[in-house]
């Protein structure tokens, strides 16, 4: 791989990079699938570290220099040698990022973290940013925060109100996107292998190493296991967990099971078919019993409660 595209897509998953920079990484990942492997490579081995907020604060360009100035003495060498060095520059270089990945939990800033369980948490960030975590979701802040920058890191779901400052762009990190703010607000969910975020007003950058996008008010986006983001129809539900509302509009009863399910965290099960089945209704802060009583009216169907959650069939 060349030195100059390791360091590019390293300062990515840092944070650091430049606008035209991204776009001589993304360029290069367009020429062909052996560059996009290697880079799929790099980042694979960033997401061994179980902390992507703490290689923010690896300085390899730093390391790498010291080491390339070992091995490139002032002196001419043959070009023979210069590429056989180069070569060696890189495997060192690569040997650097994955020692410091294998090291990672030795050597972890220090944070603070918060972590929900039954109950929606609320936390106010030193900045005067303000965070909502969904049940059984986790927020870790370094210790530096609100320092240079502003970087924290969400497992599972949050909701973000972000206090504008110019001067320290706010990050949030999952395992696998990043999100750039200034001030804004918007809702980001991590589960099954995808980040997908929803921005309520506002403006942020979202993406991982491969893209990003420019997202603004009541645009929503998902990033994939592949590594790319893209641009989705945005949920009217994406805080409704927040909210406490649920709002259908012919929506198909299938969609609107999962929604259930994911809004009251219960398992619900359908004994039948339901696809064909649609629902126009709104929920506001009421038990699940009372969804399922309004859905079996309107569409001639029953449920039972099992161990797990419900079943809903047909009568």
């Amino acid at each position: 791989m060349d030195e100059h595209y390791l360091l590019l897509i390293i300062s990515d998953l840092k944070g650091t990079i430049t606008e035209d920079e991204k776009i001589q990484l993304n360029n290069w990942l367009a020429e062909t699938e052996k560059n996009r492997a290697e880079c799929e490579y790099v980042i694979n081995t960033w997401m061994k570290s179980g902390s992507a907020a703490s290689l923010i604060q690896l300085d390899l360009k730093k390391d790498w220099d010291v080491v390339k100035e070992k091995i490139h003495p002032k002196k001419s060498m043959s070009l023979a040698w210069r590429s056989v060095a180069a070569s060696i520059a890189i495997l060192v270089a690569i040997g650097l990022f994955q020692f410091y990945i294998t090291n990672s939990k030795e050597i972890q800033i220090a944070s603070t973290s918060f972590e929900s369980s039954a109950e929606i948490q609320e936390i106010l960030l030193q900045d005067g940013s303000k965070v909502w975590l969904n049940r059984n979701s986790k927020i870790r802040i370094d210790d530096d925060f609100n320092t240079e920058n502003r970087t924290v890191e969400i497992f599972g779901e949050g909701y973000f109100e972000i206090a504008e400052d110019t001067t320290k762009p706010f990050f949030v990190l999952t395992a696998d996107s990043k999100t750039e703010v200034v001030g804004t607000v918007f809702n980001i969910s991590t589960a099954e292998n995808e980040t997908t975020i929803h921005v309520e007003h506002g403006t942020v950058k979202f993406g991982g190493v491969l893209n990003e996008l420019l997202l603004h008010h009541d645009m929503a986006a998902v990033l994939n296991p592949n590594g790319w983001a893209n641009e989705i129809e945005a949920d009217p539900n994406a805080i409704a967990w927040k909210t406490g509302k649920l709002v259908f509009k012919n929506e198909s009863l299938t969609n609107v099971i999962s929604e259930i399910q994911h809004f009251y965290q219960q398992d619900i099960i359908a004994k039948n078919d339901f696809s064909p089945l649609q629902l126009t209704s709104s929920f506001d802060n009421v038990p699940i019993e009372l969804v399922l009583d309004e859905i079996c009216l309107i569409h001639n169907l029953d449920y039972r409660t099992t161990v797990n959650g419900f079943e809903l069939f047909k009568k």
